[in-house]
């Protein structure tokens, strides 16, 4: 599909489950081949393998130097319609790959690299797992915001996500985020009042 124009050997070799597609990936890779090649979409082997949930061969991934890793995690592909301009944490993050999301909230912490979209998209979506996950990770980082100026607390009070709503309100970060307001003014509150989320008003209230 178009999604794939471009693709190179090693991008379909970060598709092959088990220990066959990381052997694949290692033949490669001591061949010359490029980790952080990317196909027309933007989308590298680890952008594939991520989608995938194939955490042998992301595992395998992570050994690149520091600049070319911090790269491919913060570069957005389009490898799918839901998936525009995704880094590969935030793809993990909307097929809540848990596994996979695990190694990459390790790589992110260890190069400094926000979590603030992935903690957005988890929160928006109810993935109250993935959530958890990214929040035992993060700092600062989860009061970033949308282009509307959403927080993590306001998209899943807005959309009635109440366990991730209480899992946010648990995190130090987010205990005085209750009044913060995104455009208009509007506060957690506000938007769970606004889309009449009965049970996310009583937790931001």
């Amino acid at each position: 599909t178009s999604f794939h124009q471009g693709a190179q050997a090693i991008h379909f070799a970060c598709t092959v489950p088990g220990s066959s597609g990381r052997a694949c990936v290692d033949f490669l890779a001591a061949s010359g081949a490029d980790l952080g090649a990317t196909n027309r979409a933007g989308g590298t082997p680890l952008h594939y393998a991520t989608d995938r949930n194939l955490t042998g061969v992301v595992e395998r991934l992570m050994q690149q130097s520091d600049d070319a890793l911090r790269a491919q995690l913060t570069s957005g592909a389009m490898l799918h319609l839901d998936a525009i301009g995704d880094t590969p944490i935030v793809r993990a993050t909307r097929k809540r790959a848990l596994g996979v999301l695990d190694i990459l909230i390790a790589a992110h912490v260890r190069l400094g690299i926000s979590l603030g979209e992935a903690i957005r998209i988890a929160a928006g979506y109810g993935f109250s797992e993935a959530l958890a996950a990214l929040l035992s990770a993060s700092d600062e980082a989860e009061l970033s915001r949308d282009p509307q100026g959403r927080t993590a607390l306001h998209l899943a009070a807005q959309y009635g996500h109440e366990s991730c709503v209480r899992l946010l309100l648990r995190h130090p970060s987010f205990q005085t985020a209750l009044d913060d307001a995104a455009e208009a003014g509007r506060t957690p509150l506000h938007h769970a009042a606004f889309f009449g989320r009965t049970q996310a008003v009583e937790r931001t209230r």
